[in-house]
């Protein structure tokens, strides 16, 4: 227990240094943060990124449409197995004979 708490304490001392490294390096009068930032606009831009957005969306569709079939077979299916009316009235008679029983008997 104590490991682990020692790992995450550096863990984020190695991540405020590097994120102090990033703010303090300049390199072509700007710090390297802001680099980062360009290369990660520039790279949304791109075909790559546009192919694998578009791929991800459709994979992200045809998982709710499966979804969406497959609780409306649900449904049919429960529609299908519907109580018959023997079945019904024997429940209901059931049913009224414990409300009899768990009446109390009148003074």
């Amino acid at each position: 227990m104590l490991k682990l708490f020692f790992f995450f304490i550096k863990l984020g001392i190695f991540a405020i240094i590097i994120l102090t490294l990033g703010v303090s390096l300049q390199w072509n009068h700007k710090n390297l943060s802001e680099h980062v930032q360009i290369q990660v606009a520039n790279a949304k831009n791109s075909k790559w990124f546009r192919s694998l957005k578009e791929w991800s969306k459709k994979i992200t569709r045809e998982a709710q449409n499966g979804l969406h079939k497959q609780w409306s077979n649900t449904i049919l299916e429960t529609a299908h197995e519907r109580i018959s009316d023997q079945d019904k009235d024997r429940l209901k008679n059931l049913i009224k004979e414990l409300n009899e029983s768990s009446e109390p008997a009148a003074p």
